[in-house]
């Protein structure tokens, strides 16, 4: 959708939840970004405002979604595991059990 255009937006880093976008610093004042549709190239104005803090001693629920996004993205692009059902797996280290049927 048009929120992963957040990528457009150099000044933030910023991770979707699929409905909140959580970024790591305090914004200050609300900030609008111009960004463009990829499908038709429309132009969109996204407007980001602080509502909430998210503490980690709270155990809330976002929190818990932002954690479980850094670390599937840590998993996958810096480590090359791919995910298997539950589980996390290096396929360059394949150990072939022929005996085994």
């Amino acid at each position: 959708g048009l929120l992963l255009s957040v990528g457009q937006m150099r000044d933030v880093n910023a991770i979707y939840t699929g409905q909140t976008v959580v970024v790591p610093t305090d914004l200050g004042q609300e900030k609008k970004y111009e960004v463009a549709s990829r499908r038709n190239g429309e132009r969109y104005t996204i407007t980001l405002t602080l509502t909430t803090r998210i503490e980690p001693s709270e155990g809330s629920e976002v929190f818990f979604q932002v954690v479980n996004r850094i670390f599937n993205s840590v998993v996958k692009r810096f480590m090359g595991l791919e995910r298997i059902r539950r589980d996390y797996f290096n396929p360059n280290a394949v150990i072939d059990i022929s005996r085994h049927r």
